[in-house]
């Protein structure tokens, strides 16, 4: 976990795993393994979400923002009820 490898290096204490949510693992439950498919912009592709600020300056706030706008669909996905 990113987060508390950064924490460590500052000898602060760590955070429970339990506080987080893997966007990753969380897409791979609903799309699957396929090479490319949990990427970030294939999920804003998926989503409509527009990404095009990704390509003037691609940085991990960036990716940040627009996982922010990525997350509540992957959310809806999760927790509709899947049709048999």
């Amino acid at each position: 976990m990113m987060f508390n490898q950064e924490l460590s290096k500052l000898h602060r204490p760590l955070l429970s795993k339990d506080r987080f949510i893997c966007t990753y693992q969380l897409a791979v439950k609903l799309r699957g393994r396929l090479k490319g498919l949990n990427s970030l912009d294939q999920l804003c592709k998926d989503y409509n979400v527009d990404s095009s600020s990704r390509t003037d300056y691609h940085g991990a706030m960036q990716d940040t923002l627009l996982l922010a706008d990525v997350y509540p669909f992957l959310l809806v996905d999760f927790y509709t009820p899947k049709e048999a």
